[in-house]
């Protein structure tokens, strides 16, 4: 949208396939079977779509693309078909609760397929909820996991605020994104010093070219509106979640050269769309 600098920019007609690689890379049979899976709603099915297309471009084959009703509890003959199809490899655009249920049922059938799921999974009730059907979905990640706050002075700050403002306050990563973004307002605001309009503080957020919330997420440049490649591939294991990839020792060239994160070359890890998602929200007079 115009008028709008983004901590975490994510433009519509680019998407980040850095995941997609790491899958590529160590489950190249299974990425030729694959299945997207999605909530039957307009902005669901449009992100699905642009999955789709960023993953296709990698190389993925999806033979199955599977619309879910909101709040699915069926999911018999929906296993059945990517049962039937050869699906190996899953993704869900939707909510963990309903990923519960898909995967109870898979289990039940015998249906074992590669999942790598969005960061909206990160959700610690997810793996409550969903016990061992869950262990070995893959999540990718794009700020710092809560389990390692220890390890990074910028997300053990934003813990101690949060439960300072809200005590028992479970974590989330949109907090946590919310918190950069924050953090980035008033970077441009003290560099005004007294004289903060508008104007001015539009100014000065268009000189923001490199931001990363203080070591919460990979380096972005929120002026240009230019995503960060960095990302990190948590594992759901015994209830909760741990890092799957970069590891700090196994991984410890890219580990090291990502201050923990994978960050792949830009050029390298971007998928330019080419299908109608929109044009996001325009200021008046600005086309």
């Amino acid at each position: 949208a115009d008028l709008t600098w983004y901590a975490l920019p994510n433009p519509i007609y680019e998407y980040q396939v850095g995941t997609g690689l790491w899958s590529k890379d160590n489950f190249p049979e299974a990425i030729e079977h694959a299945a997207a899976i999605y909530v039957d709603s307009p902005p669901t099915k449009r992100q699905k779509d642009r999955l789709v297309e960023a993953y296709t471009s990698i190389g993925f084959n999806f033979v199955e693309e599977v619309p879910a009703a909101i709040g699915e509890t069926n999911w018999d003959p929906k296993v059945i078909a990517m049962k039937d199809a050869g699906v190996e490899w899953i993704t869900y655009t939707g909510t963990y609760e309903e990923m519960v249920g898909l995967q109870k049922t898979a289990a039940a059938q015998g249906f074992d397929p590669v999942v790598e799921l969005e960061a909206n999974f990160y959700n610690k009730s997810y793996p409550e909820q969903a016990g061992a059907v869950a262990d070995g979905s893959f999540i990718r990640l794009t700020l710092w996991p809560f389990e390692e706050a220890e390890e990074n002075p910028a997300s053990a700050t934003y813990l101690e605020a949060l439960e300072a403002a809200v005590p028992g306050a479970e974590p989330e990563l949109l907090g946590m994104q919310a918190w950069s973004a924050a953090l980035m307002f008033a970077t441009a605001v003290d560099a005004l010093g007294n004289d903060v309009t508008r104007e001015n503080l539009a100014a000065q957020l268009d000189t923001v070219t490199s931001w990363d919330g203080g070591g919460l997420h990979g380096v972005t440049n929120p002026a240009e509106n230019i995503p960060s490649s960095c990302f990190i591939i948590m594992e759901v294991a015994d209830g909760g979640f741990r890092r799957k990839f970069p590891l700090p020792d196994e991984d410890a060239e890219v580990y090291d050269e990502g201050n923990g994160f994978s960050c792949p070359p830009l050029e390298e890890s971007t998928a330019i769309l080419t299908g109608d998602y929109g044009t996001g929200a325009k200021a008046k007079g600005g086309g």
